[in-house]
Order: C-alpha cells, then sequence, then structure tokens
C-alpha cells in the first residue's frame, strides 16, 4: 500500500510532466486556457506555478471577475463568451469539484477537437482525439 507520502509524489510528478507536454504545445503554437477563477482553482496555479506564459486566460461566467487577474499567478480572466477570440486547444478545467462533464456549453468546443483536462484528484482528459496533448 503507497503511503501519502507517496502518492503526493506520484500526483506531482504526473502534473510535472503533463505541464512539460504543455510547454511542449505551447510552442507548437496551441493555445491553453482555464475554466473557472476560482480559489480552489488559484491555489493549483500558484502551486505549480502556472501563469500567462502557460495559460492564455481563465473563462468564468461572474461578470464581476472580467477584465480582472488572478492573485499571484496573474493570468487574465474572461467571459466565456470570448472563446471565439483566444481558439483554446485545451481547457485546464480548475473547477473540478463542479465539473458535470460534458454540457451544452462545452458541447461545441469538444465538437471542434477541443479538450478538457481536469488535474486532480487524478488526471483526466475530456474531448475528441481530433487534437493531441
Amino acid at each position: 500500500m503507497n503511503s501519502k507520502n507517496e502518492v503526493r509524489e506520484n500526483i506531482v510528478k504526473r502534473i510535472i510532466e503533463v505541464i512539460n507536454e504543455w510547454d511542449e504545445e505551447k510552442k507548437n503554437g496551441k493555445t491553453i486556457c482555464a475554466l473557472g477563477a476560482s480559489t480552489r482553482g488559484n491555489t493549483t496555479l500558484q502551486y505549480f506555478g502556472l501563469n500567462p506564459d502557460l495559460i492564455d486566460c481563465i473563462f468564468d461566467k461572474n461578470p464581476d471577475k472580467e477584465g480582472k487577474r488572478t492573485v499571484g499567478s496573474l493570468i487574465p480572466i474572461t467571459s466565456p463568451r470570448n472563446i471565439k477570440k483566444y481558439d483554446p486547444d485545451y481547457q485546464l478545467v480548475l473547477i473540478g469539484h463542479i465539473f458535470e462533464g460534458i454540457g451544452e456549453d462545452e458541447k461545441k468546443f469538444v465538437e471542434e477537437g477541443g479538450k478538457f483536462i481536469l488535474p486532480l484528484p487524478k488526471m483526466k482528459i475530456i474531448g475528441s482525439s481530433k487534437k493531441k496533448l
């Protein structure tokens, strides 16, 4: 049986591997955005050192957050209405605890080849095989 430290180390190792993959995707011109500018999500961003070099923006439905930036990581926050402006290849789901899967809002994104990345508690990618991660 794995100890808590071994489990933690495995999670951190996998996330670092994924961040390195994202870095390569960015170098290849891919766009990575995030979904949900929550406090819990911001903790994840800061813990793993994610910033605007890797995450282009965060989509959030709360109009009070639009035009602002995340604390610490300084990633711009915008409305989901601006998804076409950014045309993301991937969306990192920072609100995984309430993400219920592919709804009508997300369906078109996936149909066009986009992928959702749910980082915790276990890394999972939801979406089409049209775009690579």
